[in-house]
């Protein structure tokens, strides 16, 4: 009789010596995306303040933006170099670093 396929399992393999490797773990399906308790939103109201949102990210770290927003930086670095900051925009920050972190903008709803 053969078991119904589990894709929780499918990382799962079984090393010679007993043991079992992989994860059990929930991966997201993109990749960039974080739990609402681990990003920070705020909406700029002026380039000061999108400032102080920005503090602490490192220069290299991914923008994602919205086409709608009109914002084409794609680094953190490249948002920091701009000198006005349109009105009703979004900004997500982590509140911790990981490897894929990213910045997200949109337009506030």
């Amino acid at each position: 009789m053969t078991q119904p396929h589990d894709p929780s399992l499918a990382s799962l393999r079984l090393h010679p010596g007993g043991i079992i490797l992989g994860s059990l773990r929930h991966e997201p399906a993109d990749p960039f995306e974080m739990k609402a308790e681990q990003l920070f939103r705020n909406v700029p109201a002026s380039i000061d303040e999108l400032q102080l949102a920005l503090a602490g990210l490192p220069n290299d770290m991914k923008v994602k933006a919205d086409p709608e927003t009109g914002v084409l930086e794609s680094t953190v670095d490249e948002l920091r170099a701009r000198t006005t900051w349109p009105p009703g925009l979004v900004i997500t920050t982590p509140r911790k670093l990981h490897q894929k972190s990213v910045v997200k903008i949109n337009k506030a709803t």
